[in-house]
């Protein structure tokens, strides 16, 4: 789904609302920003490290032997995933930016839920309650789709 397409569904569903409301039909557009995020935090792991984001790796005396073994174990496997496309790292750039004008608390409960991680770690991790943090993320998810009803954060 692209930003013109999440642009058309929350112009369908709030066309008869005032401004700044989300609307009867806001769960629609929560999952659909919510699937556009974990997309773009996808993508973002896909992106190839670069030799500072690496940890150096240690030295054997071995070397012929040490390239042979890790080629066989996770090393190549690493190799045969996929990558990301220009229009995928265009649309994690776009999202990326709409993130940037959130306040850090609703961004960092946001992204970690893109990325995966549980509630149950979220609650470890930040020290706060399952139904303070889905508030949190409720709240963050409706402003980006005000900011993108604004047209905020590039061009749609």
């Amino acid at each position: 789904m692209t930003q013109k397409m999440v642009k058309a569904i929350c112009d369908q569903n709030t066309a008869n609302l005032p401004y700044g409301h989300v609307g009867n039909r806001g769960v629609d557009q929560v999952a659909a920003v919510r699937a556009e995020l974990q997309k773009a935090m996808t993508t973002l792991r896909l992106l190839p490290l670069t030799a500072q984001d690496r940890p150096k790796l240690p030295t054997s005396a071995w070397g012929d032997f040490k390239q042979i073994a890790s080629l066989s174990t996770g090393r190549l496997r690493r190799l045969i995933r996929r990558k990301a496309t220009p229009e995928d790292i265009s649309n994690m750039d776009y999202w990326l930016n709409i993130l940037a004008l959130l306040p850090e608390s609703q961004r960092r409960i946001i992204v970690a839920r893109a990325c995966g991680i549980a509630w149950r770690r979220l609650e470890e991790i930040d020290g706060r309650s399952h139904t303070t943090l889905r508030k949190i993320e409720k709240s963050g998810l409706e402003n980006i789709i005000q900011n993108v009803l604004r047209g905020a954060g590039g061009t749609l």
